[in-house]
């Protein structure tokens, strides 16, 4: 690598430090973050999914929490609940903790803003022979987050997830039936509350 020839073609030192950052050259908000996901996953959902991603964004950490305990943890705990019933390994419970204490940790760093100076960085691509620009270069120019963000998306779903390509069409078709389901169960939930306020009304007004 660039800072690796560099390390290694120079007297013992001063320790280099290089903040691999794109800051001076394409810096993205969280806003703009959460954005680009949204494009993302309705461009290459997975198959495994189970339900329909949701992003929410609060300033308050009390809203956050009630909001993932009624949105997460109770979720989790009422899908573990049916598959120990149908004597199934119980998982959700377990993912959402770790994911609860990853967001907890990645607080400090997500909810404030950050300026890396990454001039040194940047310069390695002075170094790298033009030979090698072509697999080597990092300057950012003309990089699109979204291109990035599909990029990486791509790479995600095939070499990590285990997931063709190919399957995308199919993947779309389940987050159309989720979507579907999503839509039944609001509209039960809300109209048995309804049921319910209406009934409570009723016998008020009856006994009153």
């Amino acid at each position: 690598t660039p800072s690796g020839s560099q390390r290694g073609t120079k007297p013992l030192g001063e320790i280099d430090v290089y903040n691999s950052s794109s800051t001076s050259k394409s810096s993205i908000s969280n806003r703009k973050l959460i954005d680009l996901s949204q494009i993302i996953h309705k461009e290459f959902p997975i198959n495994e999914i189970i339900w329909l991603p949701s992003y929410d964004v609060t300033k308050s950490f009390a809203v956050y929490r009630l909001r993932a305990f009624f949105s997460h943890y109770l979720v989790a705990l009422i899908v573990d609940t049916l598959l120990r019933i149908f004597k199934r390994t119980p998982m959700l419970l377990k993912i959402h903790i770790k994911i609860h204490n990853a967001v907890m940790a990645l607080g400090y760093f997500t909810t404030k803003e950050w300026t890396f100076n990454n001039d040194k960085f940047l310069a390695l691509n002075n170094v790298v022979p033009p030979a090698d620009k072509e697999s080597f270069d990092f300057s950012f120019d003309g990089l699109e987050p979204i291109d990035y963000f599909r990029i990486a998306a791509m790479g995600g779903r095939k070499y990590l997830l285990n997931e063709d390509l190919s399957t995308i069409p199919n993947a779309k078709k389940k987050i159309e039936r989720l979507k579907l389901l999503s839509g039944v169960i609001k509209w039960t939930f809300y109209t048995g509350v309804a049921y319910y306020v209406y009934g409570y009304i009723s016998s008020v007004a009856l006994f009153s």
